[in-house]
């Protein structure tokens, strides 16, 4: 039996998905029920017309060239080359869709096969999945309490510095510190109270430090602070205003809290990240040693 376009479309009407059948001028010459059920048309509404009508006028420009390609090369694949493509229903809404084309040929000529499929779902799915793996990374380079930088995050950042500093030779300035008598506050008044006291230096330092700076917990009560192209003169003015505003911010809540901070001025070239933060860490292990409360100062090169 000849197929011809009536008995190919009566096959159509078979079929779970929409379906039209256009020739090369982008006309459709088949519509199936399931095509006028997805587009909110009647098939008469629709039979006849260009494919156009079924896309947003956003695309409009660009149909004819896109169906003339196709019939220049005619092949089974998907219809805009990896472009998003939208259906536009008869009410005006717009949804996304993907569309298959194939060749197919009667006596009457060449023609295409369109096979459409509301994809809604599955693109809801998607974002949904990407939201949850951005979440997912941003948790992996957050602190849990503080929200602040973890370790990982640093590390990046710092190295990145150390990058840039190896193309230009800016100074930048590392500052490591730890809490005094933490663990007192944690002994004595318990762990939710030590808590609070992290997430008040986390909220006093994020005020006082510049947008380009950066600012993390390596754990425990030791945080690090990148200060970004920064000079020796530099730092040291940020920091003595940024110890000052920790103490007062100690002092009102009751905390008997002090800070020991090394600050290490980095104008020559370090093996790694881990390497520079050990001789920051050691600054400020020296500060410990020698009573605690205090800030020392060294400059790398």
């Amino acid at each position: 039996m000849t197929i011809t376009l009536k008995n190919y479309g009566d096959f159509l009407k078979t079929i779970p998905d929409a379906a039209v059948v256009i020739n090369s001028h982008g006309i459709l010459k088949v519509v199936n029920p399931q095509t006028a059920a997805l587009f909110g048309y009647s098939i008469e509404q629709v039979f006849g017309k260009a494919l156009g009508i079924l896309l947003p006028k956003a695309v409009a420009p660009f149909h004819a060239k896109m169906i003339e390609g196709y019939f220049a090369s005619p092949k089974m694949r998907a219809m805009g080359s990896g472009m998003a493509i939208k259906g536009l229903h008869a009410d005006g809404h717009e949804f996304p869709m993907d569309i298959m084309l194939k060749p197919i040929t009667f006596s009457s000529g060449q023609y295409a096969l369109c096979i459409m499929r509301d994809i809604t779902v599955v693109k809801k799915q998607e974002e949904l999945l990407q939201k949850a793996l951005a979440n997912e990374q941003a948790m992996a380079l957050t602190d849990y309490l503080t929200s602040i930088a973890n370790s990982r995050a640093f590390h990046i950042a710092l190295e990145t510095e150390m990058n840039r500093f190896e193309r230009f030779g800016r100074p930048y300035t590392l500052v490591y510190f730890d809490l005094d008598h933490f663990k007192a506050v944690n002994d004595e008044r318990g762990h939710a109270e030590g808590d609070k006291v992290l997430v008040q230096v986390v909220k006093t330092v994020t005020e006082r430090l510049r947008k380009t700076d950066i600012f993390a917990r390596l754990g425990g009560d030791e945080f690090v602070i990148l200060l970004t192209e920064t000079d020796a003169e530099i730092a040291k003015n940020l920091i003595a205003k940024l110890q000052e505003s920790l103490l007062q911010a100690m002092q009102e809540r009751g905390w008997p809290i002090t800070f020991s901070i090394g600050v290490l001025t980095c104008k020559n070239s370090v093996e790694s990240p881990n390497a520079l933060i050990k001789l920051a860490d050691a600054l400020m292990y020296d500060v410990k040693k020698h009573g605690k409360n205090a800030v020392k100062y060294s400059v790398l090169g």
